[in-house]
């Protein structure tokens, strides 16, 4: 019986630690395509030991059915900008932090609205 009353607990625990919290901050750029946009979402850390932890979404439409996908994350990651060139291409300027995961090409969005972004880090621009 006892079991049965834990079981709650710890399932909430195993939710928390593996990262399905909601970020504490969420900045949104913009780029030049009215349905394309980025989001830089931090989770802070808590205690000495416990560094920021940021990711980088590209978004492709509006709403619930917008797409999303991972373009780079990283402890501590510190998005100063991002330069939008040609179509699709751009740089994103870091001005601290350690990459964990990085995609230089990023496919977003269905058969019918689709883009395929071109990334760049660059460092202190």
């Amino acid at each position: 019986m006892l079991a049965l009353k834990v079981w709650p607990i710890v399932f909430a625990g195993a939710l928390v630690l593996s990262g399905c919290s909601k970020p504490d901050e969420v900045r949104t750029i913009k780029s030049p395509e009215a349905d394309l946009y980025l989001t830089v979402e931090t989770n802070h850390g808590s205690g000495a030991i416990s560094s920021d932890f940021t990711r980088l979404y590209a978004h492709l439409g509006e709403g619930d059915g917008a797409a999303r996908e991972l373009v780079l994350d990283g402890d501590d990651l510190a998005v100063s900008k991002v330069i939008w060139r040609e179509h699709g291409d751009m740089i994103v300027c870091l001005s601290g932090g350690f990459t964990n995961t990085f995609h230089n090409e990023v496919a977003i969005g269905g058969p019918e609205n689709h883009r395929t972004l071109h990334v760049s880090l660059a460092k202190g621009c």
